[in-house]
């Protein structure tokens, strides 16, 4: 139950998560110029890069547009003000944290970083386990049933399941 509480004011998220994004593509960034993989020279790759980062803009804009249409704190940091479940949220619980990992993956396959796919690995994990973990209890204890049923229906990262009660 301290727990619980503990959770009410916010998730306790101490680095944002673009900054974490961003760490991770620097030091992809600098393992490839220190020992280049080259894995993504050819052409489909940098048209797929183009469509990761154009199809990563439209979630996070449509999830940005969401929450500010539902009046909630869109800062992982603060505390939460409504639950958001339409638009890309219908479909991830971490639509924006799913965008950035299409950018990241866009971005990866563009510039020809191939360490930048193993290093999102790590960068997933991280937001896993010290971001989303966190940013979940806050919203169980903020939201408490309503959030439960929309975790019930919806993927942590992608996914809708139609359950008839």
């Amino acid at each position: 139950m301290i727990e619980e509480k503990h959770f009410l004011d916010s998730p306790h998220v101490i680095v944002p998560p673009p900054i974490i994004f961003a760490a991770g593509f620097g030091v992809a960034y600098i393992l490839e110029r220190i020992l280049p993989l080259r894995l993504f020279t050819a052409y489909p790759f940098k048209l797929a890069g183009w469509f990761f980062a154009i199809s990563s803009m439209f979630i996070a804009f449509g999830a940005v547009a969401m929450m500010l249409k539902a009046h909630t704190n869109i800062h992982p940091h603060r505390a939460a003000d409504h639950l958001v479940s339409g638009g890309p949220f219908r479909f991830s619980r971490n639509p924006l944290y799913l965008a950035q990992v299409l950018l990241t993956i866009g971005a990866a396959l563009y510039l020809d970083i191939g360490w930048a796919i193993l290093t999102l690995a790590l960068v997933v994990i991280i937001i896993q386990n010290y971001v989303i973990r966190r940013e979940e209890r806050h919203l169980e204890a903020k939201f408490g049933a309503e959030y439960l049923e929309y975790k019930r229906r919806t993927k942590r990262w992608i996914g809708y399941t139609h359950y008839e009660n």
